[in-house]
């Protein structure tokens, strides 16, 4: 399955949206949102619980909106390759619960 960039990021926002309308998502992950949206990502959402401060941006631009938010106090990155192979779910045989292993 695949999906377009614009369908992704909608998705994205929707989500952090509903996230963050049930449960407050934290003033610094949504400014951290918020900083990266106007600064080129298409969209940004909360990554985990909320209490981390780790969110994931999309972004065409990746350099300006990094920048933008190392300006505004982010110290750390992680870089994802959108055409990693992701994740994959295998049956290994009979006896053998269903394993999702990455990559290869």
């Amino acid at each position: 399955m695949t999906i377009s960039s614009c369908t992704l990021a909608y998705l994205m926002n929707q989500n952090h949206e509903i996230q963050d309308s049930i449960a407050d998502s934290g003033e610094q992950n949504n400014y951290m949102i918020k900083v990266a949206k106007e600064n080129g990502a298409l969209a940004g959402k909360l990554a985990g619980a909320g209490g981390g401060g780790t969110i994931i941006a999309l972004s065409y631009e990746p350099e300006r909106t990094k920048q933008a938010l190392i300006e505004a106090g982010v110290d750390r990155f992680i870089d994802l390759d959108p055409h990693a192979p992701g994740v994959t779910v295998e049956y290994l045989g009979e006896g053998y619960e269903q394993v999702a292993v990455t990559g290869e």
